[in-house]
């Protein structure tokens, strides 16, 4: 139904350039879920810290990011050496707005996208292996997103039909369209549906990187009418976008190009849930999506690896903590953390070293992670009083799980081992806290989600259940029941 993108540029570089003869580094960006509330300070009670009086200049709990946090995330980004490929995973919008103050998503976005559009302007004038194809040398040479449930009014409500714009997609094209961050090729199915493919040129003799954004809110159980029931979307591959994904995959493999599969409601299941419900395990699977589209992502995934195409991993966020799964035969899952505070979290995005790893046996050159770095702001509360700076730290994957230490590339099998780790009690149960909230003070039972569970050693299974089955539903509950 929809058009791919042409790899051809990125095979013939291939082919003529010759092949890799010392490991390359991309460095990529994840971010999400800035849900910038543009009447933070507002007194009249359309803020999102309307129950609170004390409103720190930077942000709380329970509260929506104020603008003077997303400044000091796009001032952190620029002080980052070199280049960075941002890619964002939706939700620019705050919770809560109704029909009648829409308005505010809008916004929201707009002032987003103009302050992330700084960023990549910036990276991009200091040099760069990468660029889009088939226009290099723009803005999309640097910058991807998603959408999230909350860019839609009402929430979840992604109402998508590929024949007809949707009104808050036509209107976010438009915003990105005009800041040169959306491909021409990209407009009519982001506009229509919200998602596309991006292929990355990078570098002589180095294999292709290909981006596949998509829009995983319809595909979630909260994804419903007006009426409440009805889902929103209906049959079994809504806008074609899973024939466009399977496509798209294909694509990559014929051409030697490494994929990244990013959207904001994750084909997982839902954690915080699980914690909150703990009198439930084994009896649900506490799914984000509905079945149908749950089996039909993984047997896309399966075949394609089973195919030869070379996955990265699968990027989400939604759920506002750093969480991973590895699972035997499916790409490594990476759940993002966000930059709104309001589900007890402290600001943070992740830098990803890309690296490349030359052709061995059957597997082609590919481009695989080699490290995570967990950006964060320290001092949420302090910032901005009395001279206060904002304080961004950064912690590494590797220094956090040590296990990860023996293996060059982290992988699902690193992620695994982690996991059952946990589950044998081996692990250390404060590294996986301390990725989840990104805050070093919430290490102990006493914290969330591990206060919300009974017996303690509860919540560490439910961390080495995550990290080893969390992606499979099914199998999710069968680890938590044991």
């Amino acid at each position: 139904m929809f058009k791919r993108q042409s790899l051809v540029h990125v095979a013939l570089c291939i082919a003529a350039c010759g092949a890799i003869t010392a490991a390359q580094t991309i460095r990529l960006t994840w971010i999400s879920d800035t849900h910038l509330d543009p009447r933070y300070n507002a007194t009249d009670g359309t803020s999102t810290c309307a129950e609170h009086d004390v409103r720190p200049p930077f942000g709380r709990p329970d509260c929506d990011s104020p603008p003077a946090l997303l400044n000091s995330v796009v001032d952190d980004l620029l002080s980052q050496p070199g280049h960075r490929f941002m890619v964002f995973a939706g939700d620019w919008s705050r919770h809560d707005v109704t029909t009648s103050s829409q308005q505010l998503t809008f916004e929201a976005f707009r002032d987003t996208a103009v302050a992330f559009q700084r960023v990549v302007e910036t990276h991009g004038q200091r040099g760069t292996i990468i660029h889009a194809l088939p226009h290099p040398r723009a803005s999309y040479d640097r910058f991807t997103t998603a959408v999230g449930n909350d860019d839609f009014v009402l929430d979840y409500n992604s109402s998508v039909n590929a024949s007809v714009p949707n009104v808050f997609l036509a209107n976010y094209t438009r915003v990105l369209s005009a800041l040169n961050m959306l491909m021409p090729s990209e407009l009519e199915t982001f506009s229509t549906c919200g998602f596309y493919s991006r292929t990355l040129e990078t570098g002589p003799g180095l294999p292709g990187l290909s981006l596949v954004m998509l829009n995983t809110v319809m595909y979630s159980l909260g994804c419903v009418k007006a009426d409440g029931l009805t889902p929103c979307v209906s049959g079994p591959d809504p806008c074609g976008q899973l024939a466009f994904l399977a496509a798209t995959l294909s694509d990559a493999r014929s051409v030697n190009a490494s994929v990244l599969i990013v959207g904001h409601i994750p084909p997982s299941s839902s954690f915080y849930s699980a914690a909150t419900h703990p009198h439930r395990w084994g009896t649900t699977t506490f799914g984000y999506w509905r079945d149908i589209y749950q089996g039909a992502f993984v047997s896309i995934l399966q075949k394609a690896l089973l195919n030869g195409t070379q996955i990265v991993a699968q990027v989400f966020s939604h759920q506002h903590h750093g969480l991973f799964t590895g699972v035997a035969g499916l790409p490594l899952f990476v759940g993002l953390g966000s930059i709104s505070p309001i589900f007890d979290n402290l600001p943070s995005y992740q830098e990803i070293q890309l690296q490349t790893r030359a052709a061995e046996g059957d597997l082609p050159a590919r481009w695989l992670i080699g490290d995570v770095a967990l950006r964060r702001l320290t001092n949420l509360a302090a910032a901005g009083i009395n001279g206060t700076q904002p304080d961004w730290e950064t912690a590494s994957f590797r220094g956090t799980f040590p296990e990860a230490n023996g293996f060059n590339d982290l992988t699902s099998d690193v992620v695994a081992l982690i996991g059952n780790r946990l589950l044998s009690r081996r692990g250390n149960m404060s590294n996986a806290l301390f990725w989840y909230n990104a805050d070093p003070a919430n290490l102990n039972v006493t914290t969330v989600p591990c206060s919300l569970m009974n017996p303690t050693n509860a919540c560490q299974r439910l961390f080495g259940c995550f990290f080893t089955t969390g992606i499979v539903p099914s199998n999710f509950t069968q680890c938590l029941q044991q």
